[in-house]
């Protein structure tokens, strides 16, 4: 059916009606859009730049949520108008990894009636999810949840506000990561030079002329001088002369821009004394960058650990070193000397290869006592050679603990004491026995008698004392010598010896004088038997020079407690006793008793 003209007019008018409404209604949008584009002006960082789009946009929008995520370094990052925000290991949510995989707008229609309404229709319920693109970069992804629109146009024009928006947010990005570089870059700078200043070790810059440019603090320990006085300083002018030659030719290594790593040399400090400095450098151009550090220690102490490993070596005292379970670790040549073992014999063994079995348990703890309580012990102790022999040696032991005080390792040193107690036998012999005869001499002879005579307190025994005096011994002298007179006096003391009981005292008080001490008598009349196997012992003729010749004795004898003197007075009445022996005929022996006359002080 054919219009009618007002029909088509109006239809015409209906037409044109619409489409300005819909020209009006794309430009209300196209104006909201550059609203939002006006509010995305950015903002001083990048979180607030974030929450103002996100803001905004929720604003024109409405909707239950706008979801971001975005890159930084390859790290995502998630931010919500609800506030969530921060860092996560991933995209969850499968619109928006669809939108990062395929770079493309995607939307869904939601379900009426998930948020508020506008006004009280029904319109759509629409969820955009745009990909945040700069070319040919994806920035992020956007997501916009349950947006209420009556219309669609607005569609249409979101991206153009969302390309600006992911132009801005690269734009920010890049500013929150030049920001984050030169703060990390003040930050390091700051650390740089703290750790310059503040560091133990030494830090240089100089220049391959020979002069200081900068210096850290520590070099004023190190050389004595300020920092400011050694800036622009000659450093040349403080090397020792010895070293001027090798400082020199490492000046030259670095201006042909090659690194010195451990050179060393020495260094004048301001009260004259020298620093061993050890260097590690690389040249920039005519400019030296240095890390030094002060080794004057660790000089000395190696200093002293040559002295001491030349000690161990050439030490004529044994060293031994064991751990802390007594395991031999080393040993120098003096021990292998002494004790007669190779160094590879000894090692891994324990020191007790050397015991002689002369020291008991009880020794062993005692020593064992003072090292764990007092760090050493020092004595004298009885070792055996490999050979077997057993010596006597001085030895010192000393712990030695580590820097928490554990013990780790004993030191061991010692040397032969062999001749030195020969030495003291001697002297002791000397001090102790008559030099001709062999015989106990009178300091001895007095330390016997007091201990027999305690001996007979205790067990009620008698102890003889008996002085003996040889009858006729001036005329063999006189005729045949001296030496005659010494050799008969020799063989005298060994009749004496011969004729006694075992554990009697035979002592030659000196000329032609002895002592016997009859010991343990049971009886007094136990020593008659003793005394005349003495007088027939030496009446008995010897040969001397050739010549026969005879002696004989007369002896004193005082029996103890029957008398019971001290021992001065005991010898004087065995002496009374000899003489009145004498003066009955000689060759015989008296006995003193109540009818002798008590001799008279001398």
């Amino acid at each position: 059916m054919n219009a009618t003209p007002t029909e088509l007019v109006n239809l015409q008018t209906e037409r044109l009606q619409s489409r300005v409404r819909h020209l009006a209604e794309e430009k209300a949008y196209l104006q909201l859009i550059m609203r939002l584009i006006e509010q995305l002006n950015p903002r001083p960082g990048l979180p607030d730049m974030i929450r103002n789009m996100l803001h905004s946009i929720m604003e024109a929008l409405g909707g239950t949520d706008i979801k971001l995520w975005y890159w930084i370094e390859h790290e995502v990052r998630h931010a919500s108008f609800l506030g969530e925000s921060g860092f996560v290991a991933e995209i969850n949510d499968p619109l928006a990894v669809q939108v990062v995989s395929q770079r493309v707008f995607i939307e869904r229609r939601g379900t009426p009636g998930q948020t508020l309404l506008r006004d009280g229709g029904t319109p759509d319920s629409w969820t955009w999810c745009f990909p945040l693109l700069v070319e040919p970069d994806l920035i992020g992804v956007i997501k916009l949840e349950n947006i209420y629109l009556s219309s669609r146009p607005l569609r249409n024009y979101l991206p153009i506000f969302f390309s600006h928006a992911a132009l801005l947010l690269s734009n920010e990005i890049r500013n929150y990561l030049r920001q984050r570089a030169q703060a990390a870059l003040r930050e390091k700078t700051e650390e740089l030079n703290n750790y310059f200043n503040g560091a133990l070790d030494l830090f240089c810059i100089a220049d391959t002329d020979g002069y200081f440019h900068k210096l850290n603090p520590a070099w004023e320990e190190i050389l004595g001088y300020q920092v400011a006085d050694l800036e622009g300083k000659r450093f040349l002018d403080l090397v020792h002369p010895e070293d001027l030659a090798a400082t020199l030719g490492t000046l030259a290594t670095l201006a042909a821009q090659q690194p010195v790593l451990n050179f060393v040399n020495r260094y004048r400090h301001r009260n004259g004394a020298w620093r061993w400095i050890e260097w590690r450098s690389q040249a920039k151009g005519p400019l030296i960058f240095a890390a030094a550090r002060d080794i004057t220690e660790k000089k000395f102490a190696e200093d002293a650990l040559r002295l001491a490993a030349s000690v161990f070596a050439n030490s004529q005292e044994g060293i031994v070193i064991t751990d802390n379970t007594n395991r031999i670790l080393d040993v120098n040549a003096a021990f292998c000397r002494i004790t007669g073992y190779a160094r590879e014999e000894a090692l891994g063994r324990n020191p007790k290869l050397l015991g002689s079995g002369r020291q008991d348990a009880a020794f062993y703890e005692t020593m064992w006592h003072a090292i764990r309580e007092k760090g050493a012990w020092r004595g004298e102790i009885w070792d055996r050679r490999k050979s077997g022999e057993i010596y006597p040696e001085m030895l010192s032991i000393a712990a030695v603990p580590n820097e928490k005080g554990t013990i780790e390792h004993y030191v061991g040193t010692f040397f032969d004491i062999s001749h030195i107690k020969a030495h003291e036998a001697e002297l002791e012999r000397i001090a102790h026995y008559d030099t001709l005869t062999g015989l106990p001499n009178r300091r001895l002879l007095a330390d016997r008698l007091q201990q027999q005579l305690a001996h007979a307190r205790r067990s009620g025994h008698s102890l003889a004392i008996c002085y003996l005096d040889l009858d006729g011994f001036k005329p063999v002298n006189d005729r045949l010598g001296h030496e005659a007179g010494d050799q008969l006096l020799i063989e005298i003391g060994q009749r004496l010896k011969s004729a006694l009981r075992v554990g009697d005292t035979v002592a030659r008080l000196g000329g032609d004088e002895f002592v016997l001490l009859l010991c343990d008598l049971a009886l007094e009349e136990e020593c008659v038997p003793v005394l005349e196997r003495v007088l027939a012992a030496i009446a008995m003729p010897l040969y001397l020079q050739g010549q026969q010749v005879a002696v004989s004795a007369s002896i004193g004898v005082t029996l103890f407690p029957r008398d019971d003197a001290n021992p001065d007075f005991l010898m004087r009445h065995a002496d009374h006793a000899m003489y009145q022996a004498k003066g009955a005929g000689k060759g015989r022996f008296h006995l003193f008793g109540p009818t002798d006359s008590e001799p008279a002080e001398s």
